[in-house]
């Protein structure tokens, strides 16, 4: 019954572009510049069956590439431009969603892992603040890549008063849906066959890279993790 209430509240996609962009490019010891995120597959993960009202892709002007904005068009997202700290301006979409909402329930579909500091921790504490002083009938996912996740939301969402509204998913399970070779935010001309070609030639020329920088060989291993660092 709980699961069928959830699944008729109406959802409202906030997307971070760059840092979900990113996190398709972090493979295991290595970084895969030509996979991108697949915008169409996103939503049909994370709505999951829910009825969308909105679905909002934000970002700076330098990492939406024409490319990445026609295929935000074609996927009924719209592209929010802005300078400053992306992520605080996708928890203030967050909040102006849950004020302008005539209902009393909803589901506020986060997409990111990134971080601010303090200040996306006191936006997020007023939009989970506001979502109870409602009656509790908004909630939360935030939907992140795990090597992502800001530690400020993993606390968050620990706090016994926001476990009720605020629950933390993890994109991984599904990185093979979500990552495509169409598109480029930095490269708006390249082709498909270009990425193809692209990624088959770094699975050639793989090699265990820095788990901290990811772009210089990793020599040395820290037990009894053995996970690769310089």
């Amino acid at each position: 019954q709980r699961f069928l209430q959830e699944q008729q509240k109406t959802a409202h996609m906030l997307v971070d572009w760059a840092d979900a962009d990113y996190g398709c490019q972090l493979l295991p010891g290595r970084r895969n510049p030509s996979k991108n995120l697949a915008l169409k597959s996103l939503a049909t993960v994370l709505l999951n069956g829910r009825k969308s009202s909105s679905k909002v892709c934000v970002g700076r002007r330098q990492d939406l590439s024409q490319t990445v904005r026609d295929i935000c068009s074609r996927e009924g997202y719209r592209v929010d431009f802005r300078g400053g700290s992306v992520v605080n301006r996708l928890l203030q979409l967050a909040a102006d969603q849950v004020r302008g909402r005539s209902s009393s329930d909803g589901v506020i579909i986060l997409v990111t892992g990134a971080s601010a500091g303090p200040s996306t921790k006191q936006l997020l504490h007023t939009l989970l603040d506001l979502m109870l002083s409602q009656g509790g009938g908004w909630k939360v996912e935030l939907w992140s890549w795990r090597i992502c996740c800001s530690p400020i939301y993993q606390a968050l969402a620990q706090d016994p008063n926001y476990t009720a509204v605020l629950k933390i998913r993890y994109l991984d399970p599904f990185r093979d849906l979500l990552s495509t070779t169409e598109g480029s935010r930095k490269d708006g001309d390249r082709t498909v066959e270009d990425s193809e070609k692209e990624d088959d030639e770094a699975d050639d020329d793989d090699v265990d890279l820095c788990t901290w920088c990811l772009t210089e060989p990793a020599v040395w291993a820290f037990l009894p993790c053995n996970h690769l660092a310089l």
